[in-house]
């Protein structure tokens, strides 16, 4: 006899014992509670099956709980032990490895030929030629110095800029968010005709919309500057 059909027949035929104070002569249906072993049982006219293990399966249907292997459950399923699934596991809809798979995923940009710019205060934007770019975040075509993320998290920025060793002067290297100076700069004043060079890295959030990031370089004394080349990138740290 299955289990569902001794549970369909039960009626009254219940009652609490221990797992050495079984019913002697039981009957088919008959339903057990062993309070020793939290189980739950039924005798199918042969031999008592387990319709519940409350050691392994707890339920607080005070609070809309069920625990596995966890006796007070703190979540609507909180569960002590590994869990496997055959199908997908979703957080708000959202298959939960979605969010741990793109965690390192990288946008990097990098110019290694030579750009001049001319003496004065200049801001120029650093046109970069992608170097990896998995996930289109860089549209060469409209914003071609812009990473603009469509994964929305913490970043990890660098930028750096190189120049050729014939200038003497200030030089300003900056990252720009939403075309707003950052305040993350290297601020470096050539005062003999040496290659240099600045690297920023900082940490922000992007909103994997419309906020975008670019490489700058401000001159603002000094002659003619070669620009050697140019690196910009932005790596996920943690989804929001």
């Amino acid at each position: 006899m299955s289990i569902d059909a001794a549970l369909g027949r039960l009626g009254n035929k219940s009652g609490v014992c221990t797992s050495s104070t079984r019913p002697v002569n039981p009957f088919e249906g008959q339903l057990i509670y062993e309070t020793d072993t939290n189980r739950t049982l039924v005798y199918d006219n042969a031999a008592w099956l387990v319709v519940a293990d409350n050691q392994v399966l707890s339920i607080d249907p005070a609070n809309g709980r069920v625990g596995v292997n966890d006796t007070s459950p703190s979540y609507a399923l909180d569960v002590t032990g590994d869990i496997n699934a055959t199908g997908n596991v979703n957080s708000g809809g959202v298959r939960v490895d979605y969010y741990a798979q793109y965690v390192g995923a990288s946008c990097v940009l990098n110019r290694d030929a030579a750009i001049s710019m001319e003496s004065g205060y200049i801001s120029f934007d650093l046109q970069t030629d992608e170097v990896m770019d998995e996930f289109n975040w860089h549209d060469p075509s409209n914003n071609p110095t812009r990473i603009t993320p469509t994964i929305s998290g913490i970043y990890l920025v660098m930028g750096a800029c190189y120049y050729d060793g014939v200038q003497t002067g200030r030089f300003i290297t900056r990252v720009y968010k939403n075309g707003t100076d950052q305040y993350n700069r290297y601020d470096t004043t050539l005062t003999s005709a040496n290659d240099n060079g600045g690297v920023i890295s900082y940490i922000t959030e992007l909103n994997g919309s419309t906020d975008y990031i670019e490489l700058n370089l401000l001159q603002t004394t000094g002659s003619n500057i070669n620009i050697r080349d140019s690196y910009l990138s932005a790596t996920l740290l943690r989804r929001s």
